[in-house]
């Protein structure tokens, strides 16, 4: 960002860079669908290249950062496909595997990190020789878990 262009936009307009505003359907309880509804309001700072002249995009290759959106994504970084280098990086060791490798985890059991969490405690999870992975149901996993080729695993 050119400070001196952010500093001239924000006096021109209040302090306020003007985003729009993005306003999402949520739940007070995100456990709970049927608490109450909220919105929440939030603006996109990747809009603000809208606002400024001459401006650009960087591209950042996906070596750069690890999006972690989802425990599907968050079950990957946690096994043997990623390493966490000396100077704390988190980076994968099979990036080809990576790219293919299809997780569907039950969203009624794993959505939360903190039920992902209580389901994959302290568990050692080997990924470097799957190609899917789905799991359907309430399953707590413990020790060691070598998940091989396509994995279908269906509980209560």
């Amino acid at each position: 960002i050119n400070l001196i262009e952010l500093k001239k936009n924000m006096k021109m307009n209040g302090n306020n860079l003007k985003l729009p505003m993005i306003c999402n359907k949520k739940t007070i309880n995100p456990k709970d669908k049927n608490s109450e509804e909220v919105y929440q309001l939030e603006t996109a700072m990747g809009s603000a290249i809208n606002i400024f002249d001459n401006s650009s995009a960087i591209r950042v290759p996906r070596t750069r950062f690890i999006p972690i959106k989802t425990p599907n994504d968050l079950i990957k970084i946690k096994s043997d496909l990623f390493e966490l280098t000396k100077n704390f990086r988190i980076q994968s060791i099979y990036p080809e595997i990576v790219k293919k490798l299809i997780v569907n985890l039950d969203p009624k059991y794993y959505k939360m990190i903190d039920d992902f969490e209580e389901r994959f405690n302290n568990v050692e999870i080997l990924m470097s020789k799957c190609k899917s992975l789905e799991i359907i149901g309430n399953i707590k996993f413990s020790g060691k878990i070598d998940f091989l080729d396509d994995v279908k695993i269906i509980g209560s």
